[in-house]
Order: structure tokens, then C-alpha cells, then sequence
């Protein structure tokens, strides 16, 4: 692993960053350490619930910290969801337990 570079990566987990996460997962030379989530597509707490839902099916157990649910600016986000579903990830993870205990709600 000491040729592997460190990487975290904050996403707001719709379908592009859950393909990114799979791309980190599978670059050789990349070791991702940790997921943090903000709103964007989705609410951050969404897209830590649909972090956590293609970690879990990929079979990979790594860190996730829900982050901010607006702008820097402190203004609200609004979600895509007439693009991205109401999950950010088209539905599919409808079925999908939130477990608390996954997610570091901590900020």
C-alpha cells in the first residue's frame, strides 16, 4: 500500500458520484480512506444513505460523515429531484434501511 495514494473523497452521492466511489474503489493506485457526503443531488444525509447502500453491496466498509445540507454561503440546497429521483439515485434504494449506526452523524 505504500505505493497507493490516500484519497478521501466528499461526494453528494447521485448516480455520477456513486460511479466515481466504484472508480476509486477499483484504481489500483488509489486507497480510499473515507466518504463524506454534502447536499447536491440529494440531501447530505441522502447521499451518505446512498453511500452506504453501494458500499454495502460492493462489500466495502469504510467511513461515512454526513457534511453540510447547504452552501458555504448558508443557503439552502435544492436537489435535482425531477433528474436524480427522490433519492439521488433513482429510486433504488427505496428499500434501503438508513442504519445510524453506518453514518457518522457527527459535524
Amino acid at each position: 500500500m505504500a505505493d497507493r495514494k490516500l484519497i478521501h473523497m466528499d461526494v453528494d452521492t447521485g448516480v455520477d458520484d456513486a460511479l466515481a466511489i466504484m472508480t476509486a474503489l477499483n484504481l489500483p493506485h488509489l486507497h480510499l480512506l473515507a466518504i463524506s457526503t454534502v447536499a447536491g443531488n440529494t440531501s447530505a444525509r441522502q447521499a451518505a444513505i446512498n453511500t452506504a447502500f453501494l458500499l454495502r453491496h460492493l462489500g466495502v466498509d469504510i467511513p461515512i460523515h454526513v457534511g453540510a445540507e447547504q452552501t458555504c454561503t448558508g443557503c439552502p440546497v435544492d436537489p435535482a429531484h425531477q433528474v436524480h429521483g427522490d433519492d439521488g439515485l433513482g429510486g433504488i434504494t427505496k428499500l434501503y434501511p438508513a442504519t445510524p449506526q453506518r453514518l457518522a452523524l457527527q459535524r
